[in-house]
């Protein structure tokens, strides 16, 4: 089990050759005469406690998480892994670039309409099919997961729980700096996160089929790279992100 998120080869075919602007965030929380600067501390429940047992702690580069998480500091342990994550260079995912990110208008707009009622893309089915404009799936101020638009067929929801709009959300966030796709990202993915639990037994719902779940692994492998230097993306959400993604493979 300690080693499933490393063994776990999508994974491990993380890009971690971008760029940032602000060198602050290459320096893992140091300066130049070594003292670690470490931000304010919080307690060990603001991370999920299941990250410790998915990640290999004796993995070269890990040393600062391990010590962290062996001295009762949970979150600095999280932390030191996020930084880990945004500073390492010997790996990389050859089908991600991260210099120079542009976006189509298309993609602009999905990343776009998402932000409105929880307007998410998926591919075939609009509202409006001149705008390319998607349903909205909102019911109550929230979002509805188990939302079909009257008349489709059984392939609108599987499509849905394939998140097709969030790897344009990364696009518009890497092009843009725009932390509100970052933002959205977040609180969407965590609602699906509660309101999708992984079965008991077997695939046997819409949302955690086979296709569905490989097609989210493969994009978020993309969206950590996009998303990772963010302000936003927390050890808190880095600890999320990685026991769901645990939890999938």
């Amino acid at each position: 089990m300690k080693n499933i998120f490393f063994a776990t080869c999508v994974f491990t075919a993380i890009t971690f050759t971008g760029c940032v602007d602000d060198d602050d965030d290459l320096l893992s929380g140091e300066i130049s005469s070594g003292v670690e600067i470490l931000p304010e501390n919080k307690p060990n429940d603001v991370v999920e406690p299941k990250l410790f047992d998915i990640i290999n702690l004796d993995y070269p580069g890990l040393e600062k998480v391990k010590s962290f998480y062996e001295a009762g500091e949970h979150y600095y342990a999280a932390h030191a892994l996020l930084e880990y994550y945004r500073t390492r260079t010997n790996v990389t995912n050859p089908g991600l670039s991260l210099v120079n990110v542009t976006i189509t208008d298309a993609d602009q707009a999905k990343a776009d309409y998402a932000l409105e009622d929880y307007r998410f893309h998926v591919n075939n089915f609009f509202e409006d099919a001149n705008a390319l404009k998607p349903y909205s799936i909102k019911k109550d101020d929230k979002i509805n997961w188990e939302y079909s638009p009257e008349g489709a067929s059984d392939e609108y929801q599987k499509q849905l729980h394939r998140h097709q709009w969030f790897i344009p959300q990364g696009k518009a966030y890497r092009a843009s700096g725009d932390e509100k796709y970052i933002e959205s990202w977040i609180a969407t993915y965590t609602d699906w996160i509660l309101q999708n639990p992984k079965p008991e037994t077997g695939t046997n719902t819409t949302s955690w089929w086979q296709l569905q779940v490989a097609s989210r692994l493969n994009d978020q492998v993309e969206l950590f790279e996009y998303f990772k230097h963010s302000n936003n993306f927390t050890p808190e959400w880095l600890s999320t992100f990685i026991v769901s993604f645990a939890e999938q493979a």
